[in-house]
């Protein structure tokens, strides 16, 4: 079945909305008349209609009857309606996969998107035929399925954040906050939901229903306004998609700031950064002023952009994190953006290094460990910052370091354990320094020798020294004390 649309009317309002609210993801704003809850905005109607006739009045503003799909809405409902009161909320039963509906089928009931009840909360279990459901006046705030859906109460509003329903022949509008932008995520034509925007004569059918996607239509309408005004005007050159419950316009959008600022995160000392200002409203707003500051005390008055985008050139001359920020404001506009860039300095060459152990100091070259001791390198960098040392053995890591100056000495050790890993003997070791803005590592080899604790006896001083000409001798008892924390026979 193949479905033509002839055309969809769009009305595109560019005026901004003074008292309008800002929505932002993950915050819902809603009308003063009604509250914020769990992604969407609820509204309590204190008129007497039937179900179909409630259903429509909440549809006729761009939302549906209340779902309560778990407790927490259960318990936020509670604290809004009326105890005393019967409230018509958005259950009936579960469509077929073909999308028929009759009042008098037996089965379970569903929520009017199609979700199952998994939270139930019901006064008494659902009797076959129950085609609705309610509130229960002094039970609690307990439910209550019914069969009789022409009765008229008052009735409960779910608005979501984020998604519209027109019905055929109806209007809506879709609108963001101050500074801010539509963005279309999807859009059909059609019927995808047998409980959405249905006539009050309507009963059931035997028809499959169809839809029609037409989220590129919308998107080139309302992409990047601030206000959009759909009227859902669809005429099917071979017949409605769904002619018995009627077709309708389902909107899924979001909103996002209408000024971007692009900018790298790091950058050099003295090197070329640019800086890019978007403006997503379409057209831009008349009088629009910008103004940019780089952070380090220079601000940048920006042209009027005739495309939408400028770009500017800084050069920033010390190092640092700076907050960029571009701040646009016209007639009812006032919108701001930030980043942060760090501005580091290219490393150089390695300066000052030795290598310590058992309080002793060695050339860089020559460093000298105890097996099973720890040792020190330490090292300075002629430049750099933001700096991040590594110690390497070919492929082993034996240590590494993070510094903010690299012309700062900084001490790394060698633990204990990696020493015993390295094993005796020579090794060649090598030193890196790299940062985010310096190419290639900086580089430096050095050689370190492991002895174990008898070589360095032999190459120092006796465990036994004499006294006296030989009449009394003395122990070391700290060289006998590492000696058996090694496990090093002396003897």
């Amino acid at each position: 079945m193949c479905w033509t649309i002839v055309h969809l009317l769009f009305l595109t309002t560019l005026s901004c909305m003074s008292g309008s609210k800002d929505k932002i993801k993950f915050t819902v704003s809603c009308p003063e008349y009604q509250r914020a809850f769990g992604g969407s905005c609820y509204e309590f109607v204190d008129l007497q209609h039937t179900f179909l006739s409630a259903q429509a009045w909440c549809e006729q503003r761009g939302g549906h009857l209340g779902l309560i799909p778990d407790k927490e809405t259960q318990y936020f409902l509670q604290g809004l309606l009326n105890p005393k009161k019967d409230v018509w909320v958005g259950m009936a039963p579960s469509p077929s996969t073909n999308l028929q509906y009759s009042p008098t089928v037996e089965g379970a009931l569903s929520w009017l998107d199609g979700s199952h009840i998994s939270f139930s909360n019901w006064a008494s279990n659902p009797q076959p035929g129950a085609g609705c459901g309610h509130i229960l006046r002094d039970s609690g705030f307990q439910w209550q399925a019914t069969g009789d859906c022409n009765k008229k109460l008052p009735f409960i509003c779910e608005f979501d954040s984020g998604r519209s329903i027109v019905c055929g022949g109806r209007n809506t509008t879709l609108q963001c906050g101050s500074g801010q932008v539509l963005i279309i995520d999807g859009s059909f034509y059609g019927h995808g939901n047998v409980h959405y925007c249905r006539s009050p004569l309507t009963t059931s059918t035997k028809h499959q229903c169809g839809w029609v996607d037409v989220v590129e239509s919308i998107k080139a309408r309302c992409n990047n306004r601030k206000v959009c005004h759909l009227i859902a005007n669809v005429v099917d050159l071979f017949g409605e998609p769904c002619p018995q419950l009627g077709s309708y316009l389902s909107v899924d959008y979001h909103c996002k700031d209408g000024l971007t600022l692009s900018v790298s995160t790091v950058a050099a000392v003295f090197d070329d950064v640019n800086v890019k200002v978007k403006w997503l409203l379409y057209p831009p707003e008349e009088n629009l002023r910008c103004k940019l500051s780089t952070g380090d005390g220079h601000v940048i008055y920006l042209p009027t952009p005739e495309r939408l985008e400028s770009t500017k050139v800084h050069k920033y001359t010390y190092t640092g994190s700076f907050v960029v920020e571009v701040e646009c404001t016209s007639k009812g506009i006032h919108i701001t953006a930030q980043s942060v860039i760090t501005i580091q300095e290219p490393i150089t060459v390695f300066g000052f290094v030795r290598c310590y152990a058992e309080k002793q100091s060695f050339h860089a070259t020559n460093c000298k460990a105890l097996y099973g001791e720890p040792f020190q390198i330490q090292m300075e960098l002629k430049a750099g910052t933001n700096v991040t040392y590594r110690m390497q053995s070919d492929k082993m890591l034996l240590s590494h370091s993070f510094v903010v100056r690299g012309n700062v000495p900084e001490n790394i050790t060698v633990s204990p354990e990696i020493i015993q890993q390295h094993g005796l003997g020579c090794h060649r070791l090598t030193l890196y320094a790299s940062n985010m803005v310096t190419s290639s590592e900086v580089s430096m080899d050095m050689q370190d020798e492991v002895k174990d604790i008898h070589e360095c006896y032999k190459e120092t001083k006796p465990l036994i020294n004499p006294q006296k000409g030989g009449i009394e001798y003395t122990v070391d008892h700290e060289f006998i004390k590492k000696a058996k924390k090694n496990r090093i026979s002396l003897w």
